[in-house]
């Protein structure tokens, strides 16, 4: 009969330098949970008045309103245009 060779179990070995790795992770990312929350912190907002809006000149408003707004022409052309080719001349 054969014989059977038995496998000897590797030892499972951590270097050195993978435990300082892993220190200096956890040490910044626990620098990282201390820190992050004083950096975005949000104060409460306390006894905040709106300004009071007045009404103003309506006339005014409207008027200014026209004055802003792109007059664009109508796509038919009026009765005196009706022989022109582009309606836009």
């Amino acid at each position: 009969m054969a014989t059977k060779e038995t496998k000897a179990k590797r030892s499972f070995k951590i270097s050195k330098e993978t435990i300082i790795l892993v220190i200096i992770i956890l040490v910044i990312f626990a620098g990282w949970n201390l820190v992050l929350p004083h950096l975005f912190k949000v104060e409460e907002v306390k006894n905040v008045s709106l300004p009071q809006i007045k009404r103003g000149d309506v006339e005014f408003i409207n008027k200014q309103i026209e004055n802003r707004t792109l007059q664009v022409p109508t796509l038919i052309p009026s009765g005196n245009q009706l022989g022109k080719q582009n309606p836009f001349e």
